[in-house]
């Protein structure tokens, strides 16, 4: 009978260890998830930190445009106000 339980010339040590790859591989697998996820709130928190500051100065940069389309800047106040605005000397 115990041959027809575990099959011919297999322990139940044997059996054992083999249920244990599996659960190191399930391991594996759920660190690498963890990881991923990890990583994907790092990438997206970054890429948002970027995306907010030239927002601003995208802003800026369009009102000032639209003052001097307006005509109420000359064109040398336009491009004094434009450098200032891209950190240009």
């Amino acid at each position: 009978m115990h041959g027809w339980v575990h099959g011919p010339g297999r322990s139940p040590a044997r059996e054992f260890t083999d249920y244990m790859w599996i659960g190191f591989a399930q391991a594996l697998v759920w660190l690498l998830v963890v990881a991923a996820a990890i990583l994907l709130v790092a990438w997206l928190l970054r890429r948002l930190s970027r995306e907010r500051a030239p927002v601003t100065t995208n802003r800026a940069r369009a009102i000032l445009d639209e003052r001097y389309a307006r005509g109420e800047l000359t064109r040398d106040e336009y491009l004094a106000m434009r450098r200032d605005l891209e950190g240009s000397p």
